[in-house]
């Protein structure tokens, strides 16, 4: 069982990390992936695999949330961008790049259909393959639109990714599109990631798209500390806001349900896809 995309530098910290980390182990938990957001979080991320060495893996990259459209903070995030090319092969349990991509949520705070923000996301991550593909890295993808059924930000990576040439696995995280877009982006040889949305009443789109996709291309996530999966009880969690690696059984489980499988099945899938994706995992 592989946590696909969480974000343990966020919440956890060195204090509260082995509880987290103790009752992803006593569900069949193995492996994290930590996703980085910015370079900042880089230090506190591999002082967590520091720690747990064989358990927490990462990926490494600046959010496109990042992009304020302000031209100094922009050429400071793409020196960040140099810094971790250029320390990458110093540090340790690093198995992607990203969190990268393309983010149109605030698209309509700007006049005239021009946004410099989206400039910027589209500067950043075409830095973000460059490095990808110097380190024969994958690549894990934010993609969001305007409102729940707006997929152009999809399109728009789709296309970026054929212009630049990246033939590494794709990894799109946190996935809620329809049918259709999945299958552009499967038959194109990518991934993609489900968390606890799809246990959500109104991820229509989403419930349908899972009964019909290979399985083989579906890794588990739970974007913790956030998008805590409805059919668990909070209860089982250290903190009922907080969302935890485990909770990804609760995805498989819904999975399960919708596929008419077994949740062990789900799971052996998804952690095979995803060691696939990720070839540095143990």
């Amino acid at each position: 069982m592989i946590d696909a995309h969480c974000h343990l530098n966020v919440t956890y910290t060195k204090n509260t990390l082995p509880g987290i980390i103790e009752r992803f182990a006593t569900r069949g938990g193995k492996h994290i992936i930590d996703v980085t957001t910015s370079y900042d979080e880089i230090a506190l991320s591999q002082v967590f695999i520091e720690i747990f060495p064989n358990i927490i893996y990462a990926t490494i990259g600046i959010h496109p949330e990042k992009s304020t459209g302000d031209e100094s903070k922009h050429r400071q995030l793409l020196n960040d961008l140099t810094r971790i090319d250029l320390e990458i092969p110093q540090l340790k349990n690093i198995v992607g790049i990203g969190e990268t991509g393309i983010d149109y949520s605030h698209e309509a705070e700007f006049p005239n259909n021009y946004s410099p923000v989206i400039e910027q996301q589209r500067e950043l991550f075409v830095a973000h393959i460059i490095i990808a593909k110097k380190h024969n890295l994958p690549l894990t993808i934010h993609a969001r639109g305007k409102d729940i059924s707006d997929y152009q930000a999809y399109e728009d990576i789709l296309a970026i990714l054929k212009q630049e040439h990246f033939s590494l696995p794709v990894y799109f995280h946190s996935f809620g599109g329809n049918y259709e877009l999945a299958k552009r982006i499967i038959d194109n040889g990518n991934y993609l990631g489900v968390n606890g949305i799809v246990t959500y009443s109104n991820a229509k789109a989403l419930t349908e798209t899972i009964t019909k996709i290979p399985l083989e291309h579906i890794l588990l996530e739970t974007d913790a500390p956030f998008l805590i999966p409805s059919n668990l009880e909070r209860k089982e969690l250290a903190s009922p806001k907080t969302n935890e690696p485990f909770a990804i059984y609760y995805t498989a489980k819904r999975i399960a349900t919708l596929r008419n499988m077994s949740v062990e099945d789900i799971l052996v899938t998804a952690t095979s896809a995803t060691k696939k994706i990720f070839v540095n995992i143990l």
